[in-house]
């Protein structure tokens, strides 16, 4: 007897609209408290197709994964011992090639449905040759989640997390924003995984490897190589916002500000001097001309500058007060070698970001550090003016 379900599917979900991160981790983790369920039985039902379109989100908004028709084959042949091969291409761990299926295999096919809706491409389009999934150039992903991707991803099931269980508990950690340990069994050298004694003693193992293993095992788990994560989460509204504030959300305000307004101010003194003096002294004919050609040169420079620091100042106010939060992508970063303050440069990034179905670009300065190893194609946190989407705003650490 089957149950009849009334929803829509995550793959119908991902063709109509992109979803962000945190709702995406969210729904990972409730994937991941399923799989466990299923894992926790005694012999444990590895369902062997787990995809989108075999995830259905019901009309009161749990989720559902159907499609047990792998498993029902399984139990039908119990001397297959797992043997047949099942599974979607692209979703399928490279185990179940060989007609082999694991709980972790199940794992796999979550971590290749994270990678269909954080990209919002099938995986199966993304699968390059030897049948390995290139997800990481077309995932924008915080580094945490990013990380927990590679695991579940790994062609060797021994490397990935040891259940769903713990997958569901790092998920949830990652959308708490807490610091997310890596997997026990991800930190085990390649050189050490399924080495046993025996092994050793009957010489089938190169003992030089042995030892480099043992030392990479002292030395504790390696970097994950992955960029920091530029993404900050946004204070509700309202959100009062100090001029002195919008240096770190606007580089360029402050600085028009403050160099107008010298740049002006000093140009109006020295023009006003020289003109004061002219007619209070016998200087030259024409002197005052020019006293006067300098309080409106240097002032006509710096009031440009001033009334362009005034308008970004509003803008970014205007923004950050009312703007709606989105996932942002890097497209470049670097100094701005034009613009110094005390010895230093702040960083020019360019980005894109989309509001409904339309991409927009922006531009913005920073002097945050943790730019300095930003690379394209990082997820960061930015702003939009719902009324004039073209107007944006970075939120970086």
């Amino acid at each position: 007897m089957q149950e009849l379900i009334v929803g829509q599917s995550l793959e119908q979900e991902r063709a109509t609209r992109r979803r962000g991160e945190d709702d995406i981790v969210a729904t990972l983790a409730e994937v991941a408290d399923i799989l466990a369920r299923l894992h926790a039985l005694r012999p444990p039902v590895v369902h062997r197709d787990v995809k989108p379109s075999n995830i259905v989100r019901r009309q009161d908004g749990k989720l559902m994964l159907i499609d047990f028709g792998s498993v029902a084959d399984a139990l039908r042949d119990p001397g297959a011992g797992g043997g047949t091969v099942a599974g979607t291409f692209g979703y399928m761990a490279p185990e179940q090639f060989a007609g082999r299926a694991e709980p972790c295999s199940d794992l796999y096919g979550l971590g290749a449905t994270a990678v269909a809706l954080l990209s919002g491409r099938s995986a199966h389009e993304l699968v390059g040759p030897g049948n390995v999934l290139d997800w990481r150039p077309a995932v924008v992903a915080s580094p945490a989640l990013g990380a927990l991707l590679a695991e579940l991803l790994d062609p060797d099931p021994r490397a990935r997390p040891g259940s769903a269980q713990e997958v569901a508990q790092r998920l949830r950690a990652i959308a708490a924003g807490e610091t997310v340990a890596p997997s026990g069994r991800a930190q085990v050298p390649p050189s050490l995984r399924g080495v046993s004694l025996a092994d050793v003693l009957k010489g089938k193992v190169d003992v030089s490897q042995l030892i480099e293993g043992i030392a990479a095992a002292a030395r504790g788990p390696r970097s994950s190589g992955l960029p920091p994560d530029l993404r900050l989460p946004v204070p509700s509204v309202p959100r009062p916002l100090p001029l002195l504030a919008v240096r770190k959300l606007d580089a360029y305000a402050l600085f028009n500000l403050a160099v107008g307004a010298t740049f002006g101010g000093v140009g109006v003194l020295i023009g006003g001097t020289i003109t004061a003096f002219s007619l209070l002294s016998e200087a030259p004919e024409g002197m005052g001309f020019v006293g006067a050609g300098v309080a409106l040169l240097f002032g006509g420079i710096g009031g440009v500058l001033f009334a362009s620091g005034v308008t970004r100042w509003r803008r970014a106010r205007r923004v950050w007060r009312h703007g709606r939060a989105t996932v942002g992508r890097l497209l470049e970063c670097g100094r701005d070698r034009s613009v110094r303050v005390n010895g230093r440069s702040p960083f020019l990034v360019r980005y894109s970001y989309e509001v409904g179905g339309a991409t927009y670009e922006g531009e913005a300065g920073s002097w945050s550090a943790i730019l300095a190893s930003a690379q394209p194609g990082q997820a960061l946190t930015v702003l939009y003016d719902e009324t004039k989407p073209e107007d944006s705003l970075l939120r970086i650490p």
